[in-house]
């Protein structure tokens, strides 16, 4: 749930965001997870340059639609969480806080510095 004062953009989200939900009922079970994967890695306050409630709908109902066209066999919500973290650049190699002294965010063998050629 998010709280917003002063403003009416969260207001005017709400419809959208209902019709999502009833066009695709694997959204709003989604959605849920991922909000607490991105918490648990403090990547879920915009201010702090993560991804708000309202993006992370757009996002997951975008692959939502990318898997509606690819119309492969229907899948569980445990295959569409793995394939969406993998739809999005395979978030499963974040480390658990962006606060950690590690700053990437990649795994360790993409993170090597390539030599120069001299």
């Amino acid at each position: 749930m998010d709280v917003s004062f002063n403003t009416a953009d969260g207001y005017c989200a709400v419809k959208p965001v209902k019709v999502l939900t009833a066009k695709y009922p694997s959204l709003r079970p989604l959605v849920i997870v991922m909000k607490a994967f991105l918490r648990q890695r403090s990547l879920n306050d915009t201010y702090t340059n993560g991804i708000g409630s309202f993006l992370l709908v757009i996002l997951v109902t975008a692959f939502l639609q990318y898997e509606e066209r690819t119309k492969k066999k229907k899948k569980t919500l445990g295959e569409l969480l793995i394939r969406l973290l993998t739809f999005y650049g395979c978030l499963l190699y974040t480390s658990p806080s962006p606060r950690d002294s590690c700053a990437s965010r990649m795994p360790s063998s993409a993170c090597k510095k390539k030599k120069k050629k001299k």
